[in-house]
């Protein structure tokens, strides 16, 4: 519930910033970054991912005990911006939550980003019962080119919605 609440945050920040100087160029502005965000998905461009170079600490379960550090886990996964950026993922949510300037959209993009960025973490135990091999699993989860390629797609697709937005109005 955390992340959830953390993420909500974030998205109606976006959102009201977006809403503050909402133009008609929004879905242009998605349809750009998906792109962008494909084509760097797919190694085709080369372009940085801003963003804090740090992950959740580890320690937070020894020290609080896993409840407590798996809130804040949660709480910290849902900011998105405060952790290292592995794709591009996040910053195609974002520019959309902008590109709309609706807070509830917003709010709503974020929670779904911060679900699918989470569900991998609490599907690891029955995926994979043993402790030895969540590490694993999540390594190869967040760094296998088969990943990107699913980044690229969805990428594909933010574009495509965008496109139909510009065309048919939404």
């Amino acid at each position: 519930m955390a992340g959830v609440a953390s993420a909500a945050i974030v998205g109606l920040g976006l959102g009201t910033i977006g809403g503050i100087r909402r133009t008609n160029f929004a879905n242009w502005g998605i349809l750009l970054a998906a792109l962008l965000v494909a084509g760097r998905e797919w190694r085709i461009i080369s372009l940085p991912l801003p963003g804090r170079q740090r992950q959740t600490e580890k320690i937070w379960a020894h020290e609080y005990g896993f409840p407590i550090a798996a809130a804040m886990w949660g709480f910290d996964v849902g900011l998105g911006f405060g952790t290292y950026l592995t794709n591009g993922g996040l910053l195609l949510v974002a520019v959309a939550a902008v590109a709309r300037g609706s807070p509830i959209f917003g709010v709503e993009l974020m929670i779904s980003y911060w679900i699918g960025r989470a569900a991998p973490a609490w599907l690891m135990r029955f995926l994979w019962p043993t402790e030895r091999a969540e590490p694993m699993v999540m390594a190869v989860l967040s760094t296998h080119h088969i990943y990107r390629h699913v980044i690229g797609f969805t990428s594909l697709w933010f574009a495509g919605v965008a496109v139909r937005s510009i065309y048919v109005g939404g």
